[in-house]
């Protein structure tokens, strides 16, 4: 018996805040790079490489209608047998579908090519709408709690009549190890690369490192462990050495294990204030720029007499503000990274620009103001 995995997820409200992600994952599993057939039904179809086309619209029609109600389409991956031909399988696909949604519900398929060297590695990403294509009403009830095991259950049925219908004797088994009597652990997913370099008879680095971390842990050793029941004193004093070299080790791991927390947890805060100094920043901008504008715009359209200038206080407590920000920024400005200090800086060209601009909307020094031209400071 072979296992073959069937991954199962959801499309909807309660899984994607963001609208479009039905139609966008139909794109992207219709890609050029990967797929070899699409097969739909009671739904438009998608040609390959079109970025979803027809059905991507379609989708995305359905999501905007479904939004309120929850789950859009139930995503479903499957790994095809190798041993059927690529009429076999795709014929597999299309009877497991129309299975699925009851013959009423929306359906489609894409079949990709294996991918890297496996050979063998041939599967399908179906995307299941399980509502009446005529009355929009529950056909199967795929989002119901047992809605998985129906799906696994299945597509172990389908797969096993396609591989007795052509004559293999192959079978699968959607069980769990433990549960066909095998006593082997179950595999960790590597990927297609990786497969096929061991069926290559060749050794994955990436196997040796898993198989490295599957080992138990040592626990850790007591002086009694070590220490001789012979009465040897020297053996006994090499014993204690043995054992205070140990702890020292031990010692040493965790003191470097918690230097690396606490420099991770430093570039976190340091990130988080570099993220909170931006947004600042960017907000003054904001606060600035609207009434800088406004002033400039409303002397410019008017005679010397209407001048309105910009309250001397305001604009000092805007750039005392700006200052702020720049010792800020100075500080976490050693190993920034290069995104947050483009960012900051095309910014700060905006601030530095906005305080020259409201440094000619100040009122002249020393300036005897006319009360009755109502000429005086603005905001």
């Amino acid at each position: 018996m072979a296992i073959y995995s069937v991954n199962v997820s959801a499309i909807g409200k309660g899984t994607q805040k963001q609208a479009g992600t039905a139609g966008a994952h139909v794109g992207y599993i219709t890609r050029s790079t990967a797929a070899v057939a699409v097969l739909a039904e009671r739904m438009p179809t998608a040609r390959i490489g079109s970025r979803g086309g027809a059905a991507r619209k379609w989708l995305d029609e359905q999501e905007q209608a479904d939004r309120k109600n929850g789950r859009v389409v139930t995503k479903v991956m499957v790994a095809l047998p190798h041993e059927l031909t690529d009429a076999q399988r795709a014929a597999l696909v299309r009877d497991f579908c129309g299975r699925m949604t009851a013959g009423r519900g929306s359906w489609l398929a894409a079949i990709h090519r294996p991918s890297g060297d496996d050979a063998r590695n041939h599967h399908a990403h179906i995307v299941l709408r399980d509502k009446d294509f005529e009355t929009g009403k529950v056909v199967v009830g795929l989002s119901n709690a047992k809605s998985v095991d129906l799906i696994r259950a299945e597509w172990e049925r389908f797969a096993n009549a396609a591989l007795d219908a052509a004559g293999e004797v192959a079978r699968i088994d959607r069980r769990s190890l433990a549960d066909q009597g095998e006593t082997r652990e179950p595999g960790v997913h590597v990927g297609p690369a990786v497969t096929a370099i061991e069926r290559r008879g060749e050794v994955s680095a990436v196997r040796v490192r898993i198989e490295s971390q599957k080992k138990p842990k040592p626990k850790p050793l007591s002086l009694s462990d070590l220490i001789s029941t012979a009465d040897d004193p020297e053996q006994e004093a090499r014993d204690v050495e043995e054992w205070l070299a140990y702890q020292a080790r031990l010692d040493a791991e965790h003191r470097a294990e918690e230097v690396k927390r606490q420099r991770k947890e430093a570039i976190r805060f340091r990130n988080a204030k570099r993220r909170e100094i931006l947004k600042e920043a960017s907000e003054l901008v904001e606060r600035v720029k609207g009434p800088v504008e406004d002033m400039e715009r409303w002397n410019n359209q008017h005679n010397v007499w209407d001048w309105k200038e910009l309250n001397p206080v305001w604009v000092s407590e805007r750039r005392d503000e700006f200052a702020r920000l720049q010792v800020r920024s100075d500080e976490l400005t050693p190993r920034a990274p290069s995104r947050w200090l483009e960012l900051l800086r095309s910014v700060f060209e905006v601030l530095h620009g906005l305080v020259e601009r409201m440094q000619r909307l100040l009122p002249a020094p020393d300036i005897d103001w006319d009360d009755d031209l109502g000429n005086g400071p603005g905001m």
